[in-house]
Order: C-alpha cells, then sequence, then structure tokens
C-alpha cells in the first residue's frame, strides 16, 4: 500500500477507511471542499 500523497491531520481517519489509489486520486481542491463540508456539519472552523 502507497502513503497517500495528500498529508493533512483532518483526514488521517478518512483515508485509512479508503484505498490509497483512490486517495490520491482526490485533488487538493476536492479535499479542501471535502474538509470544508465535515467543519460546517459539526461545528468546526478549518482555515
Amino acid at each position: 500500500m502507497n502513503k497517500p500523497q495528500y498529508t493533512d491531520p483532518t483526514f488521517e481517519q478518512f483515508f485509512v477507511k479508503i484505498a490509497p489509489e483512490v486517495v490520491n486520486s482526490f485533488t487538493v481542491e476536492q479535499l479542501e471542499a471535502i474538509k470544508r463540508s465535515f467543519s460546517s456539519r459539526v461545528g468546526l472552523v478549518i482555515l
């Protein structure tokens, strides 16, 4: 298994459940959108 190219502590638990080849297919823009979506669901502010 390859280590994901995008390393952000926000996604550590998220990435362990997804195949590395899929994780590595995400763009930075897609991951930032996911991060914003998660943060709005739990009321966190992530910059």
